[in-house]
């Protein structure tokens, strides 16, 4: 059965959706490094090149995976540099990588200023090795 945005959206008040490019090396490593532990919360990590009709429903909605991933949380939408601004601090801040991720992303407007830097290696990366953009 198909996901459907809206009802993520609707569950996110007890669990935390993290949408990403499963093909993208930074993407799945960061997912995979970051500790989300909010109390009371699941995370659940979605590769959303398995999932083309929920990255339709959020093409739609203007959410372009190729610009970023998105966070839903608390009912809300955290796309791009917002997403790793809320997941730096929802974050648990005991391992080094996670104080790192913390002081680089724990501001909005730095970690907006950032994003289209780590977007630029992204497309790179997925370039050198070959694979397609997700939205082409």
């Amino acid at each position: 059965m198909p996901l459907d945005i809206n009802k993520l959206k609707q569950q996110s008040n007890n669990e935390i959706f993290i949408l990403f490019d499963g093909s993208c090396f930074f993407c799945q490593n960061y997912t995979k490094i970051i500790d989300i532990k909010k109390q009371g919360y699941k995370v659940k990590l979605i590769n959303i090149r398995d999932h083309e009709s929920l990255n339709s429903q959020a093409y739609e909605m203007g959410i372009n995976f190729d610009d970023g991933m998105l966070v839903i949380y608390d009912n809300k939408f955290y796309f791009a540099g917002d997403a790793i601004n809320i997941m730096s601090l929802l974050s648990e801040r005991v391992k080094f990588f996670n104080k790192l991720n913390y002081f680089f992303f724990k501001n909005r407007k730095i970690s907006n200023f950032i994003y289209p830097f780590l977007k630029f290696f992204r497309n790179l990366t997925l370039k050198l090795l070959g694979k397609r953009k997700i939205n082409t």
